[in-house]
């Protein structure tokens, strides 16, 4: 069972072994041992490895006993648990799925919900439907207004802003791809 769901044996230690690898190799396994010890309980200490990246089936069982304690500490209360200390030791979903072919379906579900930092990017069809909602409501459709409502997808909000001034004279760049183009047709 995970969050009181059934899962099958074979997923549940994928993720199993996945939270046992974000522990105990990485850059950021310090962190995350760091904050499941002081939040969790647990010893934060550094696991003896003869490599750097060692699997963890090759620690000794004293080292694996300590690791497992940490790892019931993170899904016992899942998903809050290991999302609360994954945010608070700055791991996001590309590196909580790291390493993994084909994460499970429930683990993959749970890191894109809350552990994605990927920024999001309107379609076209969402910044012109943005614009036209502005000028309705407001009668222009303004960049800081655009890109309030769409996010920053500047070549987006620039195609459907309304522009507020004209410039009192043609900047440098301007007259000189003008000035190509004449010379080009």
């Amino acid at each position: 069972m995970l969050a009181g769901e059934p899962i099958r044996a074979h997923i549940y230690f994928a993720i199993v072994r996945q939270i046992a690898a974000l522990l105990v190799n990485g850059p950021r396994a310090p962190a995350l041992r760091a904050v499941v010890a002081d939040n969790l309980g647990g010893d934060d200490t550094p696991f003896e490895k003869i490599t750097p990246r060692q699997p963890i089936e090759y620690l000794d069982v004293k080292e694996r006993h300590r690791l497992f304690q940490m790892v019931y500490a993170l899904v016992r209360s899942w998903p809050s648990n290991f999302v609360m200390a994954c945010q608070e030791a700055g791991i996001h979903r590309s590196y909580a799925i790291k390493d993994m072919r084909d994460p499970p379906h429930v683990y993959e579900q749970m890191t894109r919900k809350y552990l994605d930092a990927t920024p999001y990017y309107p379609s076209e069809r969402e910044v012109a439907a943005a614009a036209a909602w502005l000028r309705r409501v407001k009668g222009y459709a303004s960049y800081s207004d655009l890109c309030s409502l769409c996010g920053e997808s500047r070549a987006l909000v620039y195609q459907h802003m309304d522009y507020q001034r004209i410039p009192s004279r043609p900047s440098k760049w301007r007259t000189q791809v003008r000035s190509k183009l004449s010379n080009a047709g």
